[in-house]
């Protein structure tokens, strides 16, 4: 599709970057849903001037004042201050992934029809064959230098002042998070599993992988979780802080404290789930006591 868009092709490449549960592998079986990064690299993107939002923290601005840019980049897709306006992105990334809709495309043993949704901050397509069915969400981000470190920059929507509010993103950092992933050992690798599948079964479907990743990337680089420790001690651990979190309304990004990782959650709803990971925990607490454990409980907390 990119090779098919003669403006794109002038203006940017395209770099696709598998992340989340299908970058670093930690993934339940029966998950059929994939995170691809559509990296944005402009031409002399390191020149780009990455502002800090005064009335948002976290949030970003990108200018692109000291960048060559052709006519529709300054046409379509700056202000008039030349910072890079969210919609944009996301429009240029519709453009390219709604072509796939309708279509159909071969996969190793059948054929899949494509059918393409545009969301708050992603595109997915959903690929369906007569046996299988899967989602893959793309997410169009741009290439950055921070702070001499390769960063990338989400558009992504956030309350505050409407002069300012066409040009938000946040940044992330996907292969300094992975990098640090890969440290943390096994048992936070299975605690994960674990944690997916407690959400799943206690039917909290707004706590996704990502928060329990940054949980853990965040519990490491606190010396909270050893590598060498327990899937008990880890579990537990990532149990308590994901309640203590959500009930203090207190749980952030990895690369940025000053953004909320619950900001999409009501009320009524972080009650709700502290209520329900607190008895979760009180009861994985006073199992986990005993000197035998029985695969009744294991399935009550872990299986549908």
């Amino acid at each position: 599709m990119w090779e098919d868009d003669e403006t794109l092709k002038d203006t940017c490449l395209i770099k696709p970057i598998v992340f989340g549960c299908g970058g670093h592998g930690i993934r339940l079986h029966n998950d059929n849903k994939y995170d691809v990064m559509m990296e944005m690299k402009f031409r002399y993107y390191d020149a780009i001037t990455v502002k800090k939002d005064q009335d948002r923290p976290g949030i970003y601005h990108l200018n692109f004042q000291d960048l060559p840019c052709n006519k529709y980049m300054t046409d379509k897709m700056l202000s008039d201050g030349s910072d890079l306006k969210r919609e944009d992105v996301h429009a240029w990334a519709q453009a390219i992934l709604e072509n796939a809709h309708g279509s159909t495309v071969r996969g190793r043993r059948e054929i899949y029809l494509l059918r393409y949704k545009r969301r708050n901050n992603s595109h997915t397509i959903h690929a369906v064959s007569s046996t299988r069915e899967f989602y893959i969400d793309f997410a169009p981000a741009v290439k950055l230098v921070v702070d001499e470190s390769s960063a990338q920059a989400l558009p992504k929507a956030w309350p505050g002042p409407k002069r300012s509010k066409a040009t938000t993103f946040m940044l992330i950092a996907a292969d300094f998070e992975l990098s640090v992933l890969n440290q943390v050992g096994k048992a936070t690798k299975d605690a994960l599993l674990l944690m997916q599948a407690l959400c799943i079964v206690k039917n909290l479907p707004k706590i996704r992988n990502y928060h329990h990743v940054t949980l853990a990337l965040l519990l490491h680089d606190w010396k909270k979780i050893d590598p060498q420790s327990s899937l008990a001690t880890v579990f537990l651990s990532l149990l308590l802080n994901l309640w203590d979190g959500i009930r203090k309304e207190d749980l952030c990004y990895f690369c940025d404290a000053d953004l909320s990782l619950i900001s999409n959650f009501s009320k009524t709803e972080l009650a709700e789930y502290a209520t329900v990971l607190k008895s979760s925990m009180e009861t994985l607490t006073s199992i986990s006591l005993r000197k035998k454990l029985d695969e009744g409980s294991c399935r009550r907390f872990f299986f549908k």
